[in-house]
């Protein structure tokens, strides 16, 4: 249904709009590039623990920026 996908276009836009830009850059690396978290840590000087928190966090952040745009 094209206004189902409209809506789902729309949260995962305002999804991303409440990302600061470090994690948009995260999360493109992990789920746009397909990177693992080693390779993602490499990129930007982080341990692969800690790259998988920063990730987890981001991903927080747009489903409650997401979610909150519908409410």
């Amino acid at each position: 249904n094209v206004r189902e996908l409209d809506e789902r276009i729309a949260k995962l836009h305002a999804a991303m709009r409440g990302l600061d830009e470090s994690q948009a850059d995260l999360l493109h690396l992990r789920y746009g590039r397909g990177l693992t978290l080693e390779a993602i840590g490499r990129v930007v000087r982080l341990k692969p623990g800690a790259t998988h928190g920063r990730i987890e966090r981001a991903l927080r952040t747009a489903e409650q920026a997401g979610s909150e745009s519908h409410e």
